[in-house]
């Protein structure tokens, strides 16, 4: 397990082949994917295929940017995760008014993991601790129109 980061309350590592069946149970709640729409995969194949040759390959590919899981130090070993891409990586990117230069930051997590400000807690640390090899001058959200 290659750890990046450790918060009082969450280890934040990289994604091994192993996490597919968490991530393909995480996505078929309807009300984890509530926000998110219909783009989970067909089956845990399908995630560890993705893990395999998306995010374990992005970890050298895209110079320290990527996806990691999220998991408690006193409990599940999975319980999200969280990205940081650039902008321009992300499927939406034209339709969510990003522009070159600027990053993605993403996370999900079970419905047994949140709890309130717990995400942007967790995200908050991160950032603070500089898991990610980028200066980021600012921070902003932009929540989809059906999110509200």
């Amino acid at each position: 397990m290659q750890v990046f980061l450790e918060t009082p309350r969450l280890i934040i590592r990289r994604f091994t082949e192993a996490d597919a069946e968490s991530m393909f149970a995480m996505d078929q709640d309807p009300d984890v994917m509530r926000f998110i729409g219909l783009y989970g995969l067909p089956d845990v194949e399908a995630y560890r295929t993705r893990i395999r040759d998306g995010y374990i390959v992005d970890y050298v590919a895209n110079n320290g940017y990527g996806f990691w899981v999220a998991a408690e130090k006193d409990g599940a070993p999975f319980i999200g995760w969280f990205h940081l891409r650039p902008a321009m990586q992300y499927r939406f990117a034209v339709e969510a008014g990003y522009q070159p230069g600027e990053f993605d930051l993403g996370y999900r997590f079970v419905k047994s993991a949140t709890r309130p400000k717990g995400r942007e807690h967790s995200w908050r640390n991160c950032s603070r601790r500089r898991m990610f090899k980028v200066s980021l001058r600012r921070h902003w959200l932009r929540i989809a129109r059906r999110s509200v």
